[in-house]
């Protein structure tokens, strides 16, 4: 990504092309002079801020005492990055969950565990460590179906 190159071709391609290119021509040298006030950011190496986050499902008191009666499910692992917002994992794990497990078809994710009351808008990692282990409530466990302990 070389800004000075973009800025060259935005220059040459669009405006000075551009019928009645007089009156452009004092707009460009604005977009020109403006990259002087443009920081240039170096971009990490995204692959070390992902956030490998292992969701497990923190079933109610009753379906603990009744309906559950083998070990919990081990969880699955989602991948995010660090900015994604609480009501996103949300939607991630979810879909998550319903993908790896036959009883959670139409499981809706409605908390994450540790952070209720934290607003869904917040980013996830100003709550969250990497490689944390999060718990997730929900409700839409189907355990009628026949096939509940298969993935």
């Amino acid at each position: 990504m070389n800004i000075d190159q973009d800025l060259v071709y935005l220059y040459e391609t669009v405006l000075l092309s551009y019928p009645g290119s007089d009156s452009v021509s004092l707009a460009t040298g604005v977009v020109l002079d403006s990259k002087r006030f443009v920081k240039e950011w170096k971009l990490e190496d995204q692959e070390h801020q992902i956030m490998a986050l292992t969701c497990k499902v923190l079933p109610s008191f009753d379906e603990l005492e009744s309906e559950l009666t083998r070990p919990l499910s081990p969880g699955v692992v989602v991948f995010v990055p660090p900015w994604i917002t609480i009501g996103e994992l949300k939607g991630v794990t979810q879909f998550a969950l319903r993908d790896t497990y036959c009883i959670m078809q139409n499981f809706v994710v409605t908390q994450i565990g540790g952070l209720r009351g934290i607003e869904d808008e917040r980013l996830l990692s100003c709550a969250v460590g990497r490689d944390a282990h999060v718990w997730v409530r929900g409700c839409g466990l189907d355990l009628d179906t026949e096939l509940r302990y298969e993935g």
